[in-house]
């Protein structure tokens, strides 16, 4: 299962929360936690003190959090009671931006559904940088990703991109210390789940990927977290020159081809300090990969983002499984090369 494969070296050795589970197939079945929208500390609300402070983005210009926008009439945020997955780090709920201003009214959902991602260690939870790194890592990614697109000027279906997440800034009194805490947002991807990669060298097997909506199994729980401890130079992103093209046919390159010649790619690009795997997401004809959760492994050592992070150990496993595909031929990728790197 997903669940079983999971990461190496998330949450090992600390305190796991006790919550309830949601019935499956029944989104809020325990009830909604109502935040109204509110620049200000919230504790005088009458809304038992609940309220939404902020919500910000990872910005790769900045390199740091920027303010994000609601959307339209959203007058506060819901967050389910009952979780409806789990992962190495995280616990997931639904979530949703309402534009009623009272928790006493029906519901009005504005925009997608979303998923919320909670701590799943008590030590995790009043850690302000927990959440947020998640954050910057998955924008690195996708930052690799448009490179990664640009390169292989290839079919739709072979496109690998990364959803965006989101911080709202929350306030409740007795669920953090000070009353103030964080959840990560992101879009709630729809389709059959899969992980392509692991951080541990696992490799799906070679098989078209099924698309999203038509027809495949449903399985929604996907939820394997990452974490980081500290600031990286993100300038590799804008480099190209370190990658000869060279064009394949595209009769011989499957979209399952996609996840493993990206990772191969991200250590490539980035002179051999960085790469992401532990693809994860849904796949379709049209959107191709919709990922979500990665890992970077930084060579420089271990934990450099996070615990999942297994530095040059987890990008030697990736090399030791990886076998070079269509797609990495087409964009020159040498295995050889990369392997003496380590």
């Amino acid at each position: 299962s997903l669940c079983s494969l999971g990461k190496e070296g998330g949450g090992a050795g600390l305190t796991e929360r006790t919550v309830v589970q949601e019935d499956p197939g029944q989104v809020g079945t325990g009830g909604w936690d109502f935040y109204t929208i509110s620049p200000d500390d919230a504790t005088q609300h009458a809304n038992g003190g609940r309220a939404c402070l902020a919500k910000e983005r990872w910005s790769m210009d900045v390199k740091g959090f920027v303010a994000a926008p609601y959307g339209p009439g959203v007058a506060a945020v819901v967050h389910s009671r009952r979780t409806f997955g789990s992962g190495a780090e995280r616990y997931v709920y639904h979530f949703y931006e309402v534009s009623n201003d009272s928790p006493q009214t029906v519901m009005k959902f504005v925009g997608n559904q979303l998923t919320a991602k909670d701590p799943k260690h008590q030590e995790n939870v009043n850690d302000p940088k927990f959440l947020r790194n998640f954050c910057r890592v998955q924008a690195k990614a996708q930052a690799l990703a448009v490179n990664f697109n640009r390169r292989v000027q290839g079919k739709s279906a072979w496109q690998i991109s990364f959803v965006e997440c989101y911080i709202y800034t929350l306030t409740e009194w007795g669920v953090w210390e000070d009353g103030t805490g964080s959840v990560l947002v992101e879009p709630f991807l729809e389709g059959r789940f899969v992980k392509w990669n692991s951080n541990a060298g696992y490799v799906k097997p070679s098989q078209a990927p099924r698309q999203a909506g038509a027809g495949a199994a449903r399985n929604d729980i996907g939820l394997f977290g990452i974490g980081e401890d500290e600031e990286e130079d993100d300038s590799d992103t804008d480099s190209l020159d370190s990658v000869a093209p060279f064009r394949m046919p595209e009769g011989n390159i499957e979209p399952d081809h996609a996840p493993q010649a990206f990772s191969h790619f991200t250590h490539s690009i980035t002179d051999g300090k960085d790469l992401v795997c532990d693809l994860q997401g849904v796949w379709n004809e049209t959107d191709g990969f919709m990922l979500t959760d990665p890992v970077i492994h930084h060579a420089s050592g271990k934990g450099k983002n996070g615990r999942t992070d297994r530095g040059k150990e987890g990008i030697k496993k990736f090399f030791e499984t990886h076998k070079c595909n269509p797609l990495c031929k087409r964009l020159g990728l040498n295995i050889f090369a990369e392997s003496m790197r380590v």
